[in-house]
């Protein structure tokens, strides 16, 4: 195979985002930083923030005062406190409390946040919703420089209903459109919450959408959020969704602002970070990025979704502009066929509707139902949605759909150096591409073991593929429709265990890129990447194929 040039390449020129110094090096705090390095900058944090006054609370005490020897011992105590930039509410570890709590209209300041955490030993306080319905087991309104911390959530209630663990709603009291900054929810365990699954109808209904772990939008549009954290939380056991952002919300009536409307950039919420979460057994999505600008997606485990509603893509965003989703895993999309004999959206990675300008990379997928990636950008040729996804490693995708599936139209999409290795003993489909679809494929390493592989496409008028490489135990069908790929037998390091056990772990993923195979590695067989990204591994960028490049 010889590297070739052609007039598709010139479309690598145009792409605004992975070619571009300026987007490259915004991305670059994206990386994953060592443990020294975030223990030193959360050092740094820590001593910037000036504290006020403290307050206590244990359930298990008779109500006092607030101090630490004679605590509050309710939510309602709450609204004794005039709370000042930079105090403290604190509860037991090992205390329990009912019915939620609500956090409205309090404002610490830039380096004099409002800290609501716990103090002690023993398990994290427990809030239990009691069957609580309509707002938030957390209920987060109107707040800026907020840091909510270290709690269990959770509803005893086993019906389904209009709830949430955690609600940031937010609205402005003028015309103007209000910024909110620096919501930060951290270290919360929130399970057991049951939102509205609306399974018989795939969990499309906006009643079920806008139920499950955690969600954040405005109530009359005229505010959004800035810094707005979410860190180390685990979920699990929810419904409908994860992690949800929206624009507008009003009881089950929701508005969207296209990222292609001037006035984007005055609603959309701003430098969001989900960041280090565990999210799983989720009845449909994990998480759901909408109204979102310049926000990443960054080192989350997201498992076992499309849980009851057999729907739902893992990690989704849409109406959205610049977006980094990068080294998540993700495994066991359990999406299956519906009633209708149909099956849809089981894939670990989503651009959905209006995803402008969104990268996708050094992600990890293995053991779902589609596999790593598909795209519901546009019904319309006309879109100009960028998305590129690159480096990533699909491993035993069962590729119900395309593990690689192209979906919608889109306006770019850049798909080069991902890694898929294929063992699954279904029939698996590795490239579904529809009709007329705008796709520039290269670089891609494609090493299959599975009985009946195939690909699904369609015309190829848009669809440009070179210098990738496919090795395959058995006949992939209708390979020859694909032009420009070669074949031969490169040697894996390691292939995939038996269990999924073995499969589980970022530093598994490592494992499955590391191929013998020389020629993966000489220039000559390579399209060069002006950006010079590193691969999946974080080495320095060198011409390759498939996402590692390194022997």
């Amino acid at each position: 195979m010889k590297k070739r040039r052609s007039l598709a390449l010139a479309l690598l020129s145009l792409i605004l985002f992975s070619c571009s110094q300026k987007e490259e090096s915004a991305f670059q705090e994206s990386g994953d930083p060592s443990s020294s390095e975030r223990e030193e900058s959360n050092e740094q944090v820590s001593s910037e923030i000036v504290y006020g006054s403290t307050y206590f609370f244990d359930s298990s005490k008779e109500n006092g005062n607030g101090t630490m020897e004679s605590p509050f011992s309710s939510f309602e105590d709450i609204k004794k406190i005039k709370l000042e930039a930079g105090d403290r509410l604190l509860f037991k570890k090992g205390s329990s409390f009912s019915g939620g709590i609500s956090l409205m209209d309090i404002h610490g300041e830039k380096n004099k946040p409002i800290l609501i955490s716990s103090y002690g030993e023993g398990t994290l306080p427990k809030i239990d919703g009691n069957n609580h319905l309509g707002t938030g087991i957390v209920y987060i309104k109107n707040c800026s420089y907020l840091t909510f911390r270290d709690f269990e959530i959770f509803d005893s209630s086993k019906e389904e209903g209009d709830r949430r663990g955690v609600l940031v709603e937010l609205s402005s009291d003028t015309a103007e459109i209000k910024t909110y900054d620096s919501i930060h929810l951290e270290n919360l365990y929130i399970h057991d919450v049951y939102g509205i699954s609306d399974a018989e109808n795939a969990g499309m209904s906006m009643a079920s959408k806008t139920t499950g772990g955690i969600h954040l939008w405005s109530k009359d549009g005229k505010a959004r959020s800035n810094d707005f954290l979410v860190r180390n939380c685990h979920i699990e056991r929810v419904s409908n969704v994860g992690i949800a952002t929206w624009y507008k919300v009003r009881g089950t009536k929701v508005e969207k602002i296209s990222p292609y409307d001037d006035s984007f950039s005055q609603y959309a919420h701003t430098n969001l970070t989900l960041e280090g979460n565990e999210i799983n057994d989720i009845a449909k999505n994990a998480i759901f990025l909408r109204n979102s600008l310049n926000s990443k997606i960054i080192n989350n485990l997201v498992h076992d979704t499309a849980t009851t509603c057999k729907a739902g893509n893992s990690i989704v965003t849409s109406y959205v502009e610049n977006i980094l989703v990068e080294r998540n895993e993700g495994y066991r999309n359990l999406a299956s066929q519906q009633k209708n004999g149909n099956i849809q959206d089981g894939a670990m990675l989503d651009s959905d509707l209006q995803s402008k300008r969104v990268l996708f990379q050094y992600n990890y997928s293995h053991d779902n139902s589609f596999g790593l990636f598909l795209n519901c950008n546009s019904t319309s040729k006309t879109t100009s949605d960028e998305v590129i996804l690159r480096y990533n490693v699909s491993v035993n995708d069962l590729g119900k759909k395309g593990v690689i599936y192209m979906n919608y139209h889109i306006g770019n999409m850049e798909c080069y150096n991902n890694t898929i290795v294929s063992t699954s003993v279904s029939s698996p489909i590795l490239l579904e591409i529809n009709n007329d679809r705008k796709m520039n494929f290269y670089n891609n390493l494609i090493y299959c073991t599975s009985e009946n592989p195939s690909l699904k496409l369609g015309n190829q008028t848009n669809f440009f593929a070179e210098c990738n490489v496919v090795y395959s135990e058995k006949e992939i069908a209708h390979i020859e429709e694909l032009e420009n790929f070669d074949s031969f037998n490169p040697k894996p390091k390691t292939i995939c265990g038996d269990s999924l056990v073995e499969r589980i772990g970022m530093d598994k993923a490592k494992e499955f890129v590391l191929m013998k195979e020389s020629k993966l590695f000489d220039p000559a067989n390579c399209i060069s990447i002006d950006s010079k990204p590193t691969d999946f591994l974080g080495n320095e960028y060198r011409e390759s194929i498939g996402a590692a490049n390194r022997l």
